[in-house]
């Protein structure tokens, strides 16, 4: 359910560039025989014409700060963020708006990078503006949690709230709820749990996975109540008080892990760059692809995993950055390519409803899968107060009716090409899927590409984009190309100014 940690984040960078979603259309061999390209990185801007109106209403604040004194923590693996006797303070802000109250139940809550969106049978509307919300769950009584970098925020159909963790714990990744109804946190320094109104850390060295374990991307409890965390350098469970580690050395194929869940069977679900681990309580099975670790089921579509869920029939879905959503049914795998269903997006998220129903959260907006039709919203189309979206929760049967999908509309891009600080005209401007550094053939793009020529002040304009993510090429009047490395984004029915570009 996370967003990409920072290591496999940067990697994908490269492996858009060799790779690319799915095979292209004209493959092309490398050969190390061709000279490198030079690479300059871009900066992307994104403008539109699209407005957003706004409401206000009167608005209380009220400030509550109570302190508790920290337990004393027995056990060799159980810490604490300060000595057993120093106090921790727990500050709640509570903003009320009396004259309106949100039903939560029956809904799907759309975590996005600007706040929170709400579908509830009568289409889609804002539910706050503000922080991005990078993961959260609701409770049993209907409460809103969710995690931002530095704090939980609440909301319970009435009135928000705001949590600071103790000093010292920063950067929150991951939230949920076990079965006694305690609130885990998953962050850099490990993970904390709310046990009434006290806080209690371990910390990540704790793990057993050693001193590089610091990043909690993922937490997923099981049936046994057992809390299982997905690090940077591994997994890890804990039952009572003892924490037993997962990793390359015991069974696992890649280390740095970005996704944990447990199916109805109990099984343990890791994703991680190569594809999924699955844990049956006593050896790990490995589906995917990597050099020299042997799969149960070798399956290239399943690379770049980073987020799984379980639907109401125990079908494991798995969603990846850049090769599509797969699911598995227990006996065999279907893949649904990006490019074909969703528009090349990398999945951040998946949520599947008790109707069936299955929501893709992405950096493109948001995806909602029947069985058949596929069904796209967006900032520019739908309302949503971000397309980056980190997660979508649903609330018992869901939202009543989902609100139309307009279809994604293509988009534009801008730019001018330059030659040192001279304009360059007649240079040929080109986005596509995926370009190589080195390559054999006429251009180094592969896949659908899109492109214009330079005029005489090097200015270039390309319409009629789908909306993706695009690699960029020149090739300048003498024949000779540039590759620019990094991601050209085309929002739907959005322009992309790329400003001046020098080769």
């Amino acid at each position: 359910m996370r967003r990409a940690s920072f290591p496999l984040g940067f990697l994908l960078i490269f492996a858009i560039i060799f790779s690319g979603c799915s095979q292209p259309k004209q493959t092309e061999t490398i050969t190390a025989t061709e000279t490198e390209t030079q690479v300059t990185s871009i900066t992307t801007s994104i403008i539109t014409t699209t407005t957003t109106v706004a409401t206000t209403t009167p608005r209380t604040t009220t400030a509550a700060t109570s302190t508790y004194n920290t337990p004393p923590v027995s056990g060799p693996t159980l810490t604490t963020s300060k000595p057993p006797t120093t106090k921790i303070t727990v500050t709640t802000t509570t903003t009320t708006t009396p004259e309106v109250t949100v039903d939560l139940s029956n809904v799907a809550l759309i975590g996005t990078g600007e706040g929170f969106n709400i579908i509830d049978g009568q289409g889609l509307s804002d539910l706050k503006w503000g922080s991005e919300a990078l993961d959260g769950v609701v409770d049993a009584e209907g409460k809103l949690w969710y995690v931002t970098d530095w704090n939980i925020i609440t909301y319970d159909g009435k009135s928000w709230g705001t949590m600071w963790l103790p000093q010292g714990v920063y950067t929150l990744y991951a939230i949920t709820i076990d079965q006694g109804g305690r609130v885990w946190i998953g962050h850099f320094k490990g993970v904390s749990v709310l046990e009434g109104a006290q806080w209690r850390t371990y910390n990540s060295d704790t793990f057993g996975l050693g001193q590089n374990a610091s990043l909690v991307n993922d937490i997923a409890i099981d049936k046994q109540n057992g809390v299982w965390v997905a690090t940077s350098s591994g997994v890890a469970v804990l039952n009572g008080d003892n924490w037993t580690p997962y990793d390359e050395s015991s069974g696992l194929t890649n280390n740095s892990t970005e996704a944990v869940v447990v199916d109805h069977q109990g099984k343990v679900w890791v994703a991680h760059y190569y594809g999924v681990d699955v844990f049956d309580g006593n050896k790990w099975v490995f589906y995917g692809k990597e050099l020299g670790k042997p799969a149960q089921i070798e399956k290239e579509q399943l690379t770049g995993a980073r987020a799984l869920a379980v639907d109401g029939q125990g079908t494991v879905w798995v969603g990846t950055s850049t090769k599509g959503l797969s699911y598995f049914d227990g006996s065999t795998w279907q893949t649904y390519d990006c490019r074909e269903h969703f528009y090349g997006a990398g999945v951040n998220t998946i949520t599947c409803d008790k109707q069936g129903h299955v929501w893709l959260g992405t950096n493109f907006g948001m995806t909602v899968f029947d069985g058949s039709t596929w069904s796209h919203y967006t900032k520019y189309s739908s309302g949503l107060l971000s397309n980056t979206i980190n997660i979508i929760l649903v609330t018992g049967a869901g939202p009543a009716s989902l609100p139309t999908a307009p279809g994604l509309q293509p988009g534009s891009i801008h730019g001018k090409i330059k030659s040192g600080d001279q304009p360059l005209a007649g240079a040929k401007v080109v986005i596509c899927w995926a370009t190589a550094m080195f390559y054999s053939g006429s251009s180094p793009c592969s896949g659908d590409s899109y492109s214009a020529m330079t005029n005489a002040d090097g200015d270039f304009e390309i319409d009629g984009i789908p909306p993706y993510r695009y690699s960029l090429a020149i090739q300048k009047p003498d024949g000779t190309w540039k590759i620019k490395l990094g991601w050209v984004y085309i929002v739907d029915g959005g322009t992309t100014f790329l400003g001046s570009l020098s080769v």
